[in-house]
């Protein structure tokens, strides 16, 4: 039951007030902050003994494969996203705030982690996981529609990232090989533009 009530209070206020219009600005980083913290205190309150019980069984090695493969694959998906369409990989210029930093890298895998992984993907019946994970890829990768900037063919990036993170979770039966691949990845994703820019 907490799973339940965290996914529906998570897509209350993060999809379906904003469908609906609102004041609340999504893109303002202290608004995307507070919102992450207070997320990450819900997953706290509710899920603090399995997340801390799941913490202590993780792999340092199985952690670094995770986080390879997934940058790996990730990186393979751009490229042929890049071909397809004729094009060269595009990094986007990031506002540099050290809200966005933390926001970005720590909280938000965290937190989306938690509700579309750990949340979401809650069966033990080999179809529904299947099901599941699916369905819970296609919202992830929607989630992310305003930095794919609205277009189908660049959500294709996160949809593959939703499908690699669910496998991992799935195939580890801990979450926080995802959390870890997804933060890894944010972090690549932010720190590239500034790398190359230098």
């Amino acid at each position: 039951m907490p799973k339940i009530i965290y996914l529906s209070i998570y897509f209350l206020t993060t999809q379906i007030i904003p469908a609906i219009g609102t004041s609340w600005n999504n893109f303002d980083p202290t608004y995307l902050f507070v919102q992450k913290i207070i997320f990450i205190l819900l997953a706290i309150l509710f899920f603090k003994k399995e997340l801390i019980g799941s913490l202590r069984i993780v792999k340092l090695r199985r952690a670094v494969y995770t986080v390879l493969i997934t940058f790996g694959l990730m990186l393979f998906t751009y490229i042929i996203i890049a071909t397809m369409l004729n094009t060269e990989v595009v990094f986007a210029r990031y506002d540099w705030k050290i809200l966005f930093f933390v926001e970005s890298i720590f909280l938000g895998p965290f937190v989306e982690e938690i509700a579309y992984r750990y949340c979401f993907i809650n069966s033990d019946h080999r179809y529904l996981k299947i099901v599941t994970a699916s369905i819970s890829s296609v919202l992830f990768a929607f989630n992310h529609a305003a930095a794919a900037n609205y277009n189908l063919i660049f959500l294709l990036p996160f949809l593959v990232l939703g499908i690699i993170l669910s496998i991992f979770y799935i195939v580890e039966k801990n979450i926080w090989y995802s959390i870890l691949a997804h933060s890894f990845f944010n972090f690549m994703i932010v720190i590239t533009p500034l790398l190359i820019s230098n």
